[in-house]
């Protein structure tokens, strides 16, 4: 019986996949008890073939290679599909596995939670490592409800996926994929399958190590991100919209903390020193989500408010790409007669 699935996502990882799953198979599980996934989101590097070579020794590995990039919710959603084991652990292609997670996965095991919350540490820009904030203090399993109206705090998150043990089954019934060919797919995705729990665990030993990897997508300050990362705050507004009966406080606090970085991506400055070729396809994943949200929206004073801030990115967007076609223009003229 496979117990733990192990999604590894990767791109552009090959000076540090090999650390991550050495990480894995020196946990003190036997290789049929547990499966490992590794997805290559079409790196140009050699991710693959260190992979490759790595599976040599372990028939449980398997490598899948995207011939396209989809962004890591794509590697995801394919990982979720082809895993067999009883639970779920996402591990990000530059990360490490902690020596508690055998121990996280039999509490889950024992509890039959959908899911539980790993005790991690992350690395910081500096290079010191500091705890996530998780509550040790309190009595786990508990019910999804006193989770998301008690446990969370201002922004209520812990994390990314990988900070999270899920239950296969519970992500196959709740049929929620992650969005893909996006960046910043995780944490709406996080927040609606808690709302959607039955039971929510806790691990008190250490279970995963987040390393900081400056050429991470994540760290990547662009027009893209910058765009994903509003889209985030989108769909977390409609989460919380649907929640706001049955879950106030935390559908009060995902509004605010989403509002909150919406008005962050607008008050950024430096969008015009970006290439005009990025533009094309953000028009038409903008106005894509825009539609689907539009649809999703009562004509409410609440949902009023969530379309201004939509409509200001639009207009802020649209008027950069003015300004740096018409400059492009400029130089192309500029050329021409001199």
């Amino acid at each position: 019986m496979i117990k733990l699935s192990y999604i590894v996502c990767v791109y552009n990882s090959a000076t540090t996949i090999i650390r991550t799953l050495e990480s894995i198979y020196r946990q003190p599980l036997a290789e049929n008890e547990f499966e490992v996934i590794v997805v290559d989101d079409c790196s140009p590097d050699n991710s693959s073939e260190l992979v490759s070579s790595f599976a040599l020794g372990h028939t449980n590995l398997q490598l899948v290679r995207q011939k396209q990039n989809h962004r890591v919710g794509t590697s995801m959603n394919l990982g979720i599909r082809m895993a067999k084991g009883e639970y779920i652990q996402v591990v990000d292609g530059d990360d490490v596995v902690g020596d508690g997670i055998v121990d996280t996965l039999n509490q889950c095991l024992k509890e039959k939670v959908d899911a539980s919350i790993n005790t991690s540490q992350y690395e910081t820009a500096d290079g010191s490592m500091r705890p996530m904030p998780v509550p040790t203090d309190m009595k786990f399993p508990m019910s999804a409800i006193d989770f998301c109206e008690k446990v969370l705090t201002d922004d209520p998150i812990f994390g990314g996926t990988q900070f999270y043990m899920w239950r296969r089954e519970f992500l196959v019934e709740t049929n929620h994929p992650f969005v893909e060919d996006l960046k910043m797919e995780d944490t709406d995705w996080i927040e609606f399958h808690l709302t959607k729990a039955n039971t929510i665990g806790c691990s008190r030993k250490m279970t995963y190590t987040y390393l900081y990897n400056e050429n991470s997508q994540v760290h990547q300050m662009n027009i893209t991100t910058l765009t994903d990362f509003t889209l985030q705050c989108y769909r977390r507004l409609i989460i919380a919209e649907h929640n706001r009966f049955e879950l106030p406080m935390f559908s009060q606090k995902v509004s605010q903390a989403s509002i909150c970085r919406i008005n962050n991506m607008l008050r950024y400055r430096n969008l015009t020193k970006y290439a005009y070729s990025d533009y094309p396809i953000i028009y038409k994943r903008i106005s894509l989500e825009v539609r689907r949200d539009l649809q999703k929206y009562d004509l409410s004073s609440y949902a009023k408010m969530v379309l201004k801030y939509k409509f200001l990115t639009l207009f802020i967007l649209y008027s950069t790409a003015w300004i740096s076609m018409s400059g492009r223009l400029c130089v192309h003229f500029l050329r021409k007669i001199i």
